[in-house]
């Protein structure tokens, strides 16, 4: 068994990450065992929780990586430390407690064992503390453990050795030479009270040495000793000093720990203060309440007896306050006031982080004191915790799982205030079933940040779209959600709703393509093929491959080009792969034509002028299409139709003309300039029928003896690339 356990806490040591100790490293070993009929897993719900005290001081406890043992329909068992510095020790009597329950209140099906050990693996120290079994019970107690100076500070210990020997000794030297010897008694008494003195010293708390004390013994025994005695005095003295210094540096530790674990339950409100107020005309100003949180002035009071026992501890009275003025916020076991609870929480992380610096501050330090700060900070964090998750949302938030992880994790990387702010917002959402409002928001909060999982370090370029989405999330709750740019055309593309309103249009496939091209900066693949990956719905994949279908390239162009609305014809793009001339014939539309595009992609140009697809019973013809439909600078229409390979004259007219027959019913007719065709540099026409004469494309059907083919009075122009 011991064995075992110097391997498990070696282990410990190498995994579990601690701030360098300067002192003798102690540990408080827990070895539990959950029985097969246990309600509770043998885990810690609240890993770095203080689970153990040590003369009132709190000790974070971890479990042993690799230690948890469960046994399907059997037992389950696991370890934990809190390690600790044994400055915390004292000479003499040192108290340990033990405190555990079931995290959801009810101990009743509880059925643990216990086994609780001090160890120092250094000292090879073992000391059992606890054998607790519970049954149907939580568990809280203390027990009491005795330790010599030894095995406390076996340096210090060697010191006070030496000293003493080198105090003997010279003892021994003046009874020896009394006839010789000046000022015999004076000497020997003085070597009496250095020796008392010295021995009361080191058995006093680490918390009531001074430097200035230290500095006082030496300047008053050093100048009527020897030398030997002396470099002895000066050795126990520096060692000393040594031992206080790592006291302030543990005391240090344990405010930096538990005060990040009071950051954790509020870090969502610690950035920098919201705007105060709230104008329903400004919809990009919001902030909580303001906070109902007394601040606390504690004055040093660490020299003054009992300063921090019940009754008196101020901090004690302060975390009193601050849970009063959070229970006003709860009703039934649920934050009713959300806000108010956030704002609240802030306030006091404010006035505890306040406090912590001027603890660390003090040039004297205390043990009675940290503990009382200590254990106040535990107490008001444990009562944040009833209602929050260790992440710091609200533990009946309607934020999927999922979101929830995307904000505090790609989304806090990329943006951090930002999301912070996302993040207030949406832990005052009300604990009920998302509405289509909500749902559309959330989804497309799912899709940005899958987008910035990809992205990386370009994430910067997308600062605009998330401070809109930070805006909608605090609207929402009032029924106005101000989406624009790039954020309404993600929202639109990933939802499928125009304007991303609930009750707004049903977008095409086509027209939410449209939409996704204007959602990217410098890596629109990238963006899109992260809202892929992610767990967006069905219809929102679709869409994302549509655009990872484009290419960069062509995306890039596509997305300053695009016309979003057009006399009435909404920007459409197919969601079906282009080959590689119909890219190209558009690129040049773009870039060498200066077009605005419109309908791209033949189901592009179908979506934005109303021409059904075929199939279902479709005739063949009325399903028939162009590839590209674009405004000019000139702010006229043109239809076009790309033709890679050998180009079919018949298809080409068919497919113009069925796009300038819906044109007229939509009276945009009168819009055209002209229609055309873009083909393949040398390519050959291979119907008889058609020709291309002066880049306009003639028939030589019945009489037409070579004359342009004319559709709704409009020729033909024929573009070679």
């Amino acid at each position: 068994m011991s064995r075992l356990l110097v391997c498990w806490i070696v282990v410990f040591a190498l995994l579990v990450p601690a701030h360098a100790r300067a002192g003798t490293p102690y540990s408080v070993h827990w070895e539990m065992l959950q029985e097969s009929n246990s309600c509770e897993d043998a885990r810690l719900n609240a890993p770095g929780g203080a689970y153990f005290h040590a003369n009132r001081m709190p000790l974070a406890t971890f479990e042993v990586p690799g230690a948890y043992v469960s046994i399907p329909n059997g037992p389950k068992s696991n370890v934990a430390e809190a390690p600790f510095d044994s400055v915390l020790l004292r000479m003499g009597t040192n108290e340990f407690t033990f405190g555990v329950q079931n995290a959801m209140g009810n101990d009743t099906c509880v059925h643990q064992q216990n086994f609780v050990t001090l160890v120092s693996i250094p000292l090879g120290i073992q000391k059992p503390l606890f054998n607790v079994r519970r049954d149907g019970t939580a568990f809280s107690g203390s027990t009491q453990v005795g330790l010599s100076l030894s095995e406390i500070n076996p340096p210090l210990a060697r010191d006070v050795a030496n000293l003493e020997v080198e105090i003997a000794a010279e003892r021994k030297w003046l009874i020896e030479n009394a006839a010789k010897a000046a000022n015999l008694a004076e000497r020997l008494d003085l070597l009496q009270q250095l020796d008392t003195e010295l021995h009361d010293l080191v058995s006093r708390p680490l918390d009531e040495i001074s430097e200035i004390d230290l500095d006082a013994i030496l300047e008053r025994y050093g100048d009527v000793v020897d030398e030997a005695t002396r470099a002895a005095l000066e050795q126990l003295l520096a060692d000393l000093k040594k031992s206080v210094q790592d006291l302030k540096d543990e005391l240090a530790s344990l405010l930096e720990h538990f005060g990040a674990q009071a950051d954790a339950v509020a870090d969502l409100v610690t950035g920098e203060a919201r705007a105060a107020g709230f104008s329903p005309d400004d919809p990009f100003e919001y902030s909580l309440t303001s906070s109902e949180v007394p601040w606390v002035e504690v004055p040093d009071v660490s020299g003054a007896a009992g300063a921090f026992e019940p009754g008196k501890d101020p901090y004690a009275g302060y975390a009193d306050a601050v849970i009063e003025a959070l229970s006003q916020d709860v009703q039934g076991g649920k934050v009713i006031l959300r806000g108010d609870f956030v704002t609240n929480v802030r306030a006091w992380r404010s006035n505890t982080a306040a406090i912590e610096k001027a603890l660390a501050a003090r040039v004297s330090v205390s043990q009675a004191e940290t503990s009382a700060f200590l254990q106040a900070q535990i107490r008001v964090t444990g009562f944040v915790r009833q209602y929050m998750d260790a992440s710091d949302w609200f533990l009946d938030s309607p934020i999927p799982a999922d979101v929830r992880a995307q904000v505090d994790g790609v989304l806090k990387n990329a943006f951090a205030e930002m999301a912070e702010q996302m993040k207030e917002s949406l832990n005052v959402w009300e604990a009920i079933a998302l509405g289509p409002e909500q749902g559309s928001f959330i989804e497309t909060v799912r899709a940005f940040a899958g987008a910035m999982s990809f992205v990386g370090e370009g994430a910067a370029a997308y600062a605009e779209v998330m401070q809109t989405l930070v805006h909608a999330s605090s609207r929402i709750a009032i029924g106005f959600v101000p989406y624009a740019g790039p954020a309404l055309d993600l929202c639109e593309a990933v939802t499928g709703k125009l304007l991303c309103l609930p009750g707004g249009k049903d977008l095409s496939t086509e027209e939410r393509v449209g939409s996704a091209v204007g959602f990217g900066f410098g890596q629109i693949m990238k963006a899109w093929a992260g809202i892929k990956a992610a767990g967006v719905k069905p219809g929102a994949k679709i869409v994302a491959a549509g655009v990872l279908n484009l290419g960069e390239e062509f995306t890039q162009a596509l997305r300053a080009s695009k016309i979003d609305v057009w006399k009435g014809l909404r920007h459409a793009v197919t969601k079906q792969p282009m080959d590689d001339f119909e890219k190209m014939a558009g690129l040049y539309l773009m870039k060498s034509e200066g077009r605005g595009m419109i309908g791209v992609g033949d189901d592009g140009v179908r979506s934005a002028i109303g021409i059904p697809k075929g199939g279902n019973g479709v005739p063949e013809g009325v399903a028939q299409a162009p590839d590209f439909l674009t405004v000019t600078k000139e702010n006229l229409l043109v239809v076009s139709e790309a033709k890679g390979g050998g180009v079919k004259g018949h298809e080409v007219v068919s497919q113009l003309a069925n796009a300038m027959k819906k044109l007229k019913e939509l009276n945009l007719d009168g819009s055209v300039t002209h229609l055309e065709l873009i083909m393949k540099k040398g390519a050959k026409m291979s119907n008889p029928n058609y020709g291309v004469v002066d880049d306009v494309l003639v028939s030589y059907l019945d009489d037409a003896a070579g004359k342009p083919k004319l559709i709704e009075g409009q020729i033909i122009r024929v573009i070679q690339l």
